[in-house]
């Protein structure tokens, strides 16, 4: 974990230096070495950068792992493709 300087607050030490302010008074964002990162790309706690699309979707992009450590949101299904001959894809909602 990552203590704020504002000291009444603590993050997961994975989001310092991700872009986000997630500290309220923004120290987690402090003294960073700022990404090289083409614009649509975020950058691995590594360094590497990846597509901005492939951060929390289920899959390790980065070689740390670090895009899908501490995701908030489910992983985004629709983006996946089924074989169909094998597989159904559920409608996104029931027609009656």
């Amino acid at each position: 974990e990552f203590k704020c300087e504002s000291g009444v607050q603590c993050i997961s030490k994975f989001w310092l230096c991700d872009g986000d302010h997630d500290c309220f008074d923004g120290s987690d964002e402090f003294n960073c070495v700022k990404s090289k990162c083409p614009a649509k790309q975020k950058v691995c706690k590594d360094g590497q950068c990846i597509d901005e699309n492939l951060w929390c979707d289920g899959t390790e992009d980065c070689h740390d792992g670090s895009d899908e450590k501490n995701c908030t949101s489910p992983i985004k299904l629709s983006t996946q493709t089924c074989n169909a001959d094998t597989e159904y894809t559920c409608p996104e909602s029931p027609t009656r």
